[in-house]
């Protein structure tokens, strides 16, 4: 009996970890996405500056695939901003620790 409760408890936490991790990756999208436009960025443009294909970036734009942390390091420098902020770590979405000529 005390197997199938620590099996629940178990099951449990992987459940709350995949909640987190989609509220993760939910909020990365969002916020690349209204950055993007903000930014006049279009799908192309990203992709290119990424050096990825236009339907790999729309895939992972609608959370169909995962960029890499390069690549959000990349998103961050293209759209002048802060992976923090790409995170969802800050709020705020002006870079920092770089020339603003990047």
């Amino acid at each position: 009996m005390a197997q199938k409760g620590n099996q629940q408890k178990h099951n449990s936490k992987e459940t709350e970890d995949e909640l987190r991790e989609n509220r993760q990756k939910i909020v990365v999208i969002e916020r690349l996405q209204q950055l993007r436009k903000r930014r006049n960025k279009t799908q192309a443009y990203m992709s290119d500056a990424l050096l990825m294909s236009q339907g790999d970036y729309s895939k992972a734009e609608r959370g169909l695939r995962s960029f890499s942390p390069y690549q959000i390091q990349q998103m961050a420098i293209v759209l002048k901003t802060s992976m923090d902020y790409l995170c969802g770590i800050s709020d705020d979405d002006k870079c920092y620790g770089r020339p603003d000529d990047l």
